[in-house]
């Protein structure tokens, strides 16, 4: 690790990159998200891209499994991070670093976390230069983490899902609560398994509900 990378392992007391399981090739998700990608779970060294209107809420639902199993977590770039809600989905604040505004110099911020983290959600302030996202692709590969970008896919993205909806559950004739919310998730790019799922994000207990058959 370079030095910087090194200092922020020991302030968070992280391991590695490769977190508690290094041997594992590919990093778990909920099931009701398994079936959007080949191999049914985040193949480790690529990045996944989410947009529509609930992409940050899928976000953490995709880092929530990994995160309950050890494996640490960076959001960069997110002033509103939902630190609640993210919870809610499973993700443990005790091994989320969080980075609202990365400045000018975001691009190297995400190199050095990848080097110390397992997931890192990312909503890049602009299309980094080719070099750049050739670089971050390459350090992706060599620590084996997963970049889970915002908003429309960066190059070199292997899968990229898109939120339709949301719609609401629990108002009947303007009384009551909200109480879930229903989102279809598309997939498509090589590293996906091209469909639509649907979810509850959250569900009434606040967190992910189980999908519905996927369907082309």
């Amino acid at each position: 690790m370079s030095t910087t990378a090194a200092e922020l392992a020991e302030q968070f007391g992280l391991r590695t990159a490769s977190g508690p399981l290094a041997g594992d090739s590919a990093l778990p998700v909920h099931a009701a998200l398994a079936g959007l990608f080949r191999g049914g779970a985040l193949r480790r060294g690529t990045a996944v891209s989410v947009d529509g209107r609930a992409r940050l809420s899928l976000a953490y639902a995709l880092a929530a499994e990994p995160s309950k199993r050890g494996y640490w977590c960076a959001v960069v770039g997110v002033p509103e991070l939902g630190l609640s809600a993210a919870a809610d989905l499973g993700i443990d604040p005790n091994r989320l670093i969080a980075l609202p505004d990365p400045g000018e110099q975001w691009l190297r911020a995400v190199s050095i976390l990848v080097e110390t983290v397992d997931v890192l959600i990312l909503a890049a302030p602009a299309v980094p230069p080719p070099g750049g996202m050739n670089r971050l692709h390459a350090k992706l590969r060599e620590r084996q983490a997963v970049l889970i970008c915002l908003g429309r896919p960066l190059p070199g993205t292997g899968a990229a899902l898109t939120t339709r909806g949301p719609h609401w559950h629990g108002l009947d004739a303007g009384a009551g609560r909200l109480r879930s919310r229903t989102i279809r998730v598309a997939a498509t790019g090589k590293l996906a398994r091209p469909g639509t799922a649907v979810v509850s994000l959250p569900g009434e207990d606040g967190t992910l509900g189980r999908a519905l058959p996927a369907v082309s």
